[in-house]
């Protein structure tokens, strides 16, 4: 292949210039005959199409360079995951009821509950519902002293948890068929600490007794935690090329509130047997990286836990083998990027050793505040769109626009497609009057005015507090 193209440079080469001959000599006029006399080859010479040339060279040797890239670098597993591929497309879908009635179509009822957590199926309301327990964990202790004075009909608390010492806090709410799990983000000094310890250390669960000392856990609770130190150690005896790393400051978070959260749910379960363990994790912005961690330690202590994270202007959580270790205990991941949110784009990522460079876990979803969603973009999209983008944590950043930008794409989908879809999105009170407030402070000379007067309209005609029936996922675990 070398030598080939070698040979096809040569070709290209010599096909793009002009060659110079230059000659001396003098005429000789004799009566009526002109003759040249003293003719000689003075000098020779290679003249090039300047710019053109190199670009057609230039371009001629990236395309070469990438049929000769090996398919284990890290080049060609990026070339190799964004080629298109029909048995990875994603399919997106409005509402649960459509994947329901997909399922149907299908003639396969309990299709829809792998279809809901698969990673190739994007369900628009499903996440708005995660949007919304991420988003109401900066409301409880500020705007409302509990999550039950804005809940909507079919929700319940579980536990509200919160650790002093890291300042983490946890909304855990149970619907009939999924326990929600919310991570609120970064508010204090304290949660920025936590952001700024920013080493790649070993995953390691801690022991629950340790994470709280002079409490009990259940029987149940002590057999998950057993289940999730017994599955990582079996991970890493597995890996030869590193361990999975974390960013230490999540990790520690974690770790703080790792037995209530066990506690909770195990008790739970225990009084509710017959509950489908369906775990939905979720968080804003630090929230979202404890998310992608807890994720991770339920999927693998929880037996046939089905799991889904979602996260919203996340930072990287840790490396490729840690990334490789959540996706078997994670059945879908997602992580949302308001474009050009500065958050996302941390920690930087080292150029030199892959086993202490941050990635993200997921399918990546690009929002923007004109109501415009890009679903699993492709390389050049994410960097002319996200990484070449200068944003700014004051406003990219903010949970507000998140749920402006991803309510503006309610909006614009719902006028382009009618009512005809079947979908009724349900706003709860606390993100309603948020959403309102924020709306109301747009000028009318903003470039995101006009999917501002979309979502006045859009809040004007739902009501918060009602919730449409949602699709069983009593037998969701088989896909895992």
């Amino acid at each position: 292949a070398f030598g080939l193209s070698i040979l096809l440079c040569g070709v290209l080469y010599c096909s793009m210039i002009d060659v110079i001959l230059g000659y001396s000599g003098h005429f000789s006029l004799n009566d009526t005959n002109a003759e040249i006399v003293n003719l000689s080859l003075a000098s020779t010479g290679v003249q090039s199409w300047g710019f053109g040339f190199l670009l057609v060279f230039i371009v001629y040797m990236l395309s070469l360079l990438g049929f000769l890239t090996p398919l284990n670098s890290c080049l060609g597993r990026a070339i190799v995951r964004n080629l298109p591929r029909d048995d990875q497309m994603v399919q997106f879908f409005a509402s649960e009821q459509q994947v329901r009635d997909h399922a149907i179509s299908m003639q396969n009822q309990r299709l829809a509950n792998r279809i809901l957590f698969d990673q190739r199926t994007f369900c628009l309301e499903s996440h708005l519902t995660s949007w919304q327990m991420a988003h109401s964990t900066y409301h409880i202790g500020s705007l409302y002293s509990t999550c039950s004075e804005f809940l909507p009909e079919g929700f319940r608390e579980l536990g509200y948890i919160c650790c002093p010492a890291s300042d983490t806090h946890v909304l855990v709410t149970a619907s009939h068929d999924k326990i929600h799990i919310a991570f609120r983000g970064t508010t204090s000094l304290r949660n920025a600490r936590t952001d700024l310890n920013m080493r790649l250390v070993p995953l390691a669960w801690a022991v629950d007794q340790e994470a709280a000392p002079g409490s009990s856990i259940s029987a149940l609770g002590t057999r998950w935690a057993e289940r999730a130190r017994t599955a990582l150690a079996q991970f890493d005896a597995s890996q030869v090329a590193g361990r999975a790393r974390v960013h230490a400051g999540f990790l520690s978070a974690w770790s703080t509130v790792q037995h209530q959260v066990v506690a909770t749910i195990a008790g739970f379960f225990e009084a509710n047997p017959e509950h489908p363990p369906v775990f939905v994790l979720s968080g804003h912005s630090l929230g979202g990286a404890l998310a992608c961690v807890a994720g991770a330690y339920i999927g693998s202590a929880v037996p046939r836990a089905a799991v889904q994270v979602s996260t919203w202007g996340c930072p990287r959580p840790g490396n490729h083998v840690f990334r490789k270790f959540s996706e078997i205990y994670v059945a879908s991941s997602w992580c949302f990027f308001q474009r050009g949110d500065p958050i996302t784009k941390t920690p930087p990522q080292s150029p030199f050793s892959r086993d202490h460079r941050y990635i993200h876990h997921g399918v990546e979803v690009l929002v923007d505040r004109h109501g415009q969603l890009i679903l699993d973009p492709s390389i050049i999209e994410h960097v002319l769109l996200h990484r070449c983008k200068r944003g700014t944590v004051s406003v990219d950043h903010k949970a507000v626009v998140y749920m402006f930008s991803i309510v503006g794409f309610l909006a614009r989908l719902e006028r382009e497609r009618g009512e005809s879809t079947g979908f009724t999105p349900v706003l709860w009170k606390n993100c309603s009057e948020k959403l309102s407030a924020f709306t109301s402070t747009l000028p009318s000379s903003a470039p995101e005015s006009e999917t501002g007067k979309l979502v006045d309209q859009f809040l004007r005609r739902t009501q918060a507090g009602s919730r449409p029936a949602l699709i069983s996922v009593s037998s969701a675990l088989q896909m895992v």
